[in-house]
C-alpha cells in the first residue's frame, strides 16, 4: 500500500512538482488581484450633550487608508461620515479624545484600517444665558467747544449665552463704535451690539441692535478773570466818584470752552453808575455792571464795591 502511494507521488514528480509551483503563484496573483489598498476621505461631527457647549473642533476631516477586496472596497461610500455623541462628562473641561477604529468608522469585516486616524480632541463647558448692560464705545469728539451727552441707549441690556466660564467672568457688551468726529447737533442712531470676548461660541439675542440718542451741547467752561472797575458819570453831573474800593475784582465767568479761552481781559468791562446818587459820601455795597462778549456768562450776581462819590467845586 505504502508502495503504491509512493509510486503514484513520484511517478512525474518533475511535472507534479511544476504544476504545484504554478498552482501557488496563480493563488497568489488572483488574491493579489482581488484585495488592494485605497485612500478614502473621513468627516466627522461630533454632538454635544444637552445644556453644554462643545469648545473644540466639530467637524473634522481626513484620510485614511483602507484594504481589502477591491468590491468590497468600491461599495464604501466617499467620504466616509460618522457623527459621534459625546457622553456627558462628570466635568467639563478636556475630555478623553475620541480615538478612531475600523468599528468607528463601521467598516466590513473583511476591510482593515491601514492607517492611523488623528485622534480627536473634546472641551465642553456648561451653557449659560446672563442678561448683560449695554455700554456705548465712541470714538473721535466733538469740535472744540462742543461736549456729548448719552441721553439713553434702548434696549440698554440684552440677553447673552454661551459657556459658562467665559459669560460669567468679565464679559460686556458694547456697541459697534461711534464716530463723533465734527458733529455739532444732537442725534439718534442704530448700533449694532457685539461682546467684548470674540469668543465665536457668544450669541446675542436678536436683533442685537440698540438705538443710540446723544445730545451735543456746547461745552460749558469757567474761567475766573480780574477787571479794573471803571465810573460812568453822566454829563453835568454835579457829583464825581473820586475813589472805587477795590479798583480791580474777580469775577467769574462761564461758556462754549473755544470762546471763553480765547477772549482778552481787555475785552470785559466793569464799570458803576452814580445815576441815582444825591449826595456826596461813600456808598458800600454798590453795584458793578460787567460787560461780557457773547455768549460768555458771568457765574453768579454782579460784585459790590465801595465808592466814593465827591461833590464838583467848578467846572469840571
Amino acid at each position: 500500500m505504502i508502495k503504491a502511494l509512493a509510486g503514484l507521488f513520484l511517478h512525474n514528480w518533475r511535472l507534479k512538482l511544476t504544476s504545484l509551483v504554478i498552482a501557488v503563484f496563480v493563488w497568489f496573483f488572483v488574491s493579489g488581484e482581488r484585495s488592494q489598498t485605497i485612500e478614502i476621505p473621513v468627516t466627522l461631527e461630533l454632538l454635544a450633550p444637552e445644556n453644554t457647549i462643545l469648545l473644540s473642533k466639530a467637524a473634522h476631516s481626513f484620510t485614511v487608508k483602507l484594504r481589502g477586496p477591491y468590491d468590497v472596497l468600491d461599495r464604501i461610500p466617499r467620504p466616509i461620515h460618522r457623527t459621534f455623541a459625546v457622553g456627558t462628562p462628570r466635568q467639563m473641561g478636556v475630555q478623553p479624545p475620541l480615538m478612531i477604529t475600523a468599528s468607528e468608522l463601521n467598516l466590513p469585516a473583511s476591510v482593515s484600517l491601514v492607517s492611523v486616524p488623528p485622534q480627536v480632541d473634546i472641551i465642553l463647558d456648561e451653557s449659560a444665558t446672563v442678561t448683560l448692560k449695554v455700554t456705548l464705545k465712541t470714538k473721535g469728539y466733538p469740535p472744540s467747544g462742543y461736549a456729548y451727552e448719552v441721553i439713553g441707549i434702548t434696549p440698554d441690556s440684552m440677553a447673552v449665552s454661551g459657556p459658562s466660564s467665559i459669560i460669567k467672568a468679565d464679559l460686556t457688551l458694547e456697541t459697534v463704535p461711534l464716530d463723533l468726529t465734527g458733529l455739532t447737533m444732537s442725534f439718534e442712531k442704530d448700533l449694532k451690539v457685539v461682546p467684548t470676548s470674540s469668543n465665536p461660541f457668544i450669541n446675542i439675542e436678536k436683533p442685537g441692535e440698540v438705538r443710540v440718542a446723544v445730545r451735543i451741547v456746547p461745552d460749558d467752561f469757567e474761567r475766573e478773570i480780574s477787571v479794573t472797575v471803571r465810573a460812568i458819570v453822566p454829563p453835568n453831573s454835579r457829583f464825581y466818584v473820586s475813589e472805587i474800593l477795590p479798583p480791580v475784582i474777580k469775577v467769574k465767568v462761564h461758556g462754549p470752552k473755544n470762546k471763553v479761552e480765547a477772549f482778552s481781559e481787555n475785552s470785559v468791562f466793569a464799570f458803576v453808575e452814580i445815576d441815582g446818587i444825591t449826595a456826596p459820601g461813600q456808598y458800600d455795597e454798590h453795584p458793578t455792571r460787567v460787560v461780557l462778549p457773547t455768549d460768555v456768562e458771568l457765574v453768579g450776581s454782579n460784585p459790590r464795591v465801595a465808592i466814593v462819590v465827591k461833590e464838583n467845586q467848578g467846572p469840571q
